[in-house]
């Protein structure tokens, strides 16, 4: 669920074909507009239900969300939190940290690091 489908989500509610970006949809929803508050409880219950049932495999200390869509990350973090909270079985809640990623183009970074290692391998193999 990223910010296609956030969009597209907040414009279906919206009935209104104008373009808009995730950006914007974070600042209707601080000011209160119901169409884009709608639109980030979903996304906040969809992206609970994933990562409690990833922390209910993995037992990770610490989940860091990324990408645009991490912008907003203040306006779902409680909510996330309280679905993961539900998902995920206790033992695994004890340390687990939900952050936002620090980090620019991360996807971008992380392509490339794939690339040079694949080349690498390909080199040695």
């Amino acid at each position: 669920m990223g910010a296609t489908y956030l969009i597209e989500r907040y414009r279906r509610l919206k009935k209104k074909k104008k373009e808009i970006q995730v950006r914007e949809i974070f600042k209707k929803a601080l000011q209160g507009e119901r169409e884009a508050l709608v639109v980030w409880k979903e996304f906040s219950q969809s992206l609970g239900r994933f990562l409690g049932g990833m922390a209910n495999l993995f037992n990770p200390q610490m989940i860091v969300l990324g990408g645009g869509v991490a912008g907003a990350f203040t306006l779902f973090k409680p909510l996330l939190w309280e679905v993961i909270t539900h998902q995920a079985m206790w033992p695994h809640l004890k340390q687990l940290k939900i952050v936002r990623g620090k980090l620019r183009d991360a996807g971008i970074i992380g392509a490339g690091i794939l690339v040079k290692e694949n080349l690498k391998q390909r080199r040695e193999g």
